[in-house]
């Protein structure tokens, strides 16, 4: 049985009988496996009664729905202390019955925001740090990392970086650091590109959502310069006299 994301549903088991003269009854009663009464389903126990002519009976178990991404649980039911009004009466086939709630919970792994900025600086090198987050922090899970060009140029505007983002049990989020490169160049901002990759859970599916790649702008943060120029010019009058004018400009 599917668990659900929230509320409760009932879950029904048959119980068979091969011979249908005269009644019968047979004990049930519910017991752990890995799902848990009281969070994962509801324990019961109780009587079958089947009347003259009667072949089978249900038994109804109420399951809980989560959000937690887990995998699928299990409980049993298990049939005792069969009766019949005429002779004798067997408890056959598999016993207990097994019951696995399937978990159908996805946990999400997404860039915290679907790009950022970091200015590049003049010289030297600084790091800029971009926030990975999933949806459910039960059990453990990861995903691979990768960067890439866009129009900046890895090993002069940045540094290549790949690798795994690693969550421990009840982590929501982790870093990716890259190393970014200063110079005096004057240029247009630039960018580079992280993509997420074979994400994996310890429990249940795990799916990568949200923008991916991530856009980081690498932004410019140098200034242009400029230069005068003077020129002159000398005239000389019928006088003798001479005068000079200059201008000067910037290109």
């Amino acid at each position: 049985v599917t668990e659900g994301n929230s509320g409760t549903k009932t879950h029904t088991v048959t119980v068979n009988r091969s011979d249908t003269n005269g009644t019968a009854t047979v004990d049930y009663a519910t017991s752990n496996g890995t799902a848990t009464a009281g969070s994962d389903y509801t324990a019961a126990s109780g009587t079958l009664s089947f009347a003259n002519g009667e072949s089978s009976k249900d038994i109804s178990i109420t399951i809980t729905g989560d959000t937690v991404n887990e995998d699928g649980e299990t409980f049993n039911i298990t049939l005792s202390s069969a009766t019949s009004q005429y002779g004798s009466v067997a408890i056959t086939g598999t016993n207990p019955h097994v019951v696995t709630i399937t978990n159908d919970d996805t946990s999400n792994i997404s860039f915290a925001a679907g790009t950022s900025s970091v200015t590049e600086g003049n010289s030297g090198t600084k790091t800029h740090t971009v926030t990975v987050n999933r949806s459910d922090t039960n059990g453990t899970a990861a995903v691979n990392y990768a960067t890439s060009n866009g129009t900046a140029t890895a090993g002069s505007d940045y540094t290549a970086a790949s690798g795994t983002v690693n969550f421990a049990n009840g982590v929501g989020s982790a870093n990716i650091t890259i190393t970014i490169a200063g110079d005096g160049t004057v240029e247009s901002s630039e960018t580079f590109n992280i993509t997420l990759s074979s994400a994996t859970s310890q429990y249940g599916s795990v799916a990568i959502t949200g923008t991916n790649p991530h856009v980081v702008t690498i932004t410019n943060d140098d200034a242009g310069g400029g230069t005068t120029t003077t020129s002159a010019v000398t005239t000389t009058t019928s006088a003798g006299m001479t005068s000079t004018t200059g201008t000067t400009g910037s290109p």
